[in-house]
């Protein structure tokens, strides 16, 4: 490998011998720091593909496809196809650069394979002034038909059968320059409507623009130092602190303040009247009140895990079908608030929150800016989630894998929910997850610089954001759901 040596500060005054040395020391480390890089980059694409080897991807002979391991398109390191075009450009037999909307990745697509063996040769394991002087590690691509090469099968089938009055030659790169794996769906308002017999609702404009200038003021007066770092946001507890490495509420000392901001108290008062809600069990003070008076266990910690979901059967002419029904939910006292910054391009892995540390229903609040979150089920086949679990209460841990067996029922025909599910947050929206969406489900907010609006087909960069996330602890700390394999009471010690 072709290494550049920029001679350390200093190194002038030492010795030949000491000279010589700090060289080769010098050299080391960057040798160290490049294996370390290369490893991250080849375990983050296996990841993203899923593959459990990656022989099953890349090819030890030449092929005309390249995959660049560690760029992407929409990533927190990423770059633009002009960027990598502009890079490739001079090779020749260059034909066109494929990137993937939020995956790692960079495909690179050449006349024939002796053209991307040059180009591999050229560019592999060197830095690239271009991309700040990043080392690029390219690999052959298999071949095979399969869900990682699809991004590029049409383009790669012009090249080879190029149609006589437009040769594959005269096509620009640029023509396709980015792919986009759309699920199929159904307009964004019917599956919002599905996601609901799932218990998650979203109400568009719920906070005032007034309550969000007033909180985005309270998050920008106060330093970062006031501030809890979680990985690359910053976040804040009213009412109980929680610990995200042991997974547990904190006590109230340790907190910001054991009560939460006036214009959450106003907020949290509108939430109680949604028809989602069946109030009438509460009084107003209870529904949004002090945080601090609430120390009892939960009165609706025994209607978890979809308790609040009833299955309704309906039978149509020649099929039966279950769809959720909703009862009205228990307003909970939301004791628990957690205010986060979110800078550009940092994210959130997909979680479960605490079956055992807070009850049914989670709030979640966005502001300043959107941002797409996903929801995904482990219980339903990957790319159609509309299934509904039937006899809970008897069932023993679900399958996981392709043999469900029968505990399983098909949702309406013609109606497909995809797994997992991107839900667009606009600011100012409030997000209620409960039921089986709580507990069966987890949700996620990729970390990248952009997203994809399914319904526009848009890329929207993505900015700063701030959410809250209000939840009410459960002292007795007890989950009696079956999600067994999203419930923590399974896996503390």
């Amino acid at each position: 490998m072709a290494e550049e040596w920029t001679d350390l500060p200093g190194i002038e005054s030492l010795g030949t011998d000491q000279r010589s040395t700090a060289r080769k020391t010098g050299r080391d480390k960057r040798r160290e720091r490049l294996e370390r890089k290369r490893k991250a980059a080849y375990e983050r694409l296996a990841r993203a593909t899923g593959a459990a080897d990656l022989s099953e991807l890349f090819s030890a002979q030449p092929t005309p496809v390249l995959c660049v391991v560690n760029v992407g398109y929409g990533g927190v390191t990423g770059a633009t196809t002009e960027q990598i075009e502009a890079l490739v450009a001079p090779c020749p037999g260059f034909a066109r650069v494929v990137m993937v909307h939020g995956k790692p990745y960079t495909f690179i697509l050449f006349a024939n394979a002796t053209a991307a063996a040059q180009a591999h040769t050229t560019l592999h394991d060197r830095p690239c002034p271009m991309l700040a002087d990043k080392s690029l590690f390219l690999e052959f691509v298999r071949l095979d038909p399969s869900s990682f090469t699809r991004p590029f099968q049409s383009h790669l089938a012009g090249l080879m059968n190029p149609s006589p009055d437009q040769p594959a030659s005269q096509e620009s790169a640029a023509a396709y320059p980015l792919y986009v794996d759309f699920p199929v769906t159904v307009n964004p308002d019917s599956l919002l409507k599905s996601l609901e017999t799932k218990g998650l609702y979203l109400v568009r404009g719920f906070v005032t623009e007034a309550e969000e200038k007033h909180i985005l003021e309270l998050a920008a007066d106060q330093a970062d130092d006031a501030w809890i770092a979680v990985n690359d946001r910053l976040v804040q507890h009213y009412g109980h602190t929680f610990d995200y490495q042991r997974k547990r509420v904190g006590d109230q000392q340790t907190a910001k303040s054991r009560k939460f901001p006036a214009v959450v108290h106003a907020i949290l008062n509108r939430v109680r009247t949604l028809p989602v809600f069946d109030c009438d069990e509460q009084s107003p003070e209870n529904a949004a009140g002090s945080p601090a008076e609430s120390t009892g266990p939960s009165p609706v910690a025994e209607n978890r895990g979809g308790a609040a979901t009833t299955l309704v059967e309906e039978v149509d002419s020649d099929q039966s079908r279950y769809v959720g029904a909703r009862r009205s939910l228990p307003f909970p006292r939301f004791d628990q608030l957690t205010i986060a910054k979110y800078p550009v391009g940092s994210g959130i892995s997909f979680h479960s929150d605490s079956h055992l540390s807070f009850t049914d229903t989670l709030l979640i609040i966005s502001l300043a800016n959107p941002i797409t979150m996903e929801f995904r089920s482990p219980f339903y086949p990957e790319a159609d989630q509309l299934h509904f679990r039937d006899h809970l209460e008897s069932r023993s841990s679900p399958a996981t894998g392709p043999d469900r067996g029968d505990d399983v029922r098909p949702g309406p025909r013609g109606i497909t929910i995809p797994n997992p599910v991107a839900v667009d947050l606009p600011p100012r929206s409030l997000l209620i997850i409960s039921g089986e969406a709580r507990y069966g489900w987890e949700h996620a907010i990729r970390p990248r610089k952009s997203d994809l609006l399914y319904e526009s087909g848009a890329i929207r960069p993505r900015q700063f954001r701030v959410s809250l996330t209000l939840r009410e602890v459960d002292h007795a700390y007890q989950c009696g759901c079956q999600w067994k394999e999203l419930c923590d009471r399974f896996r503390v010690r």
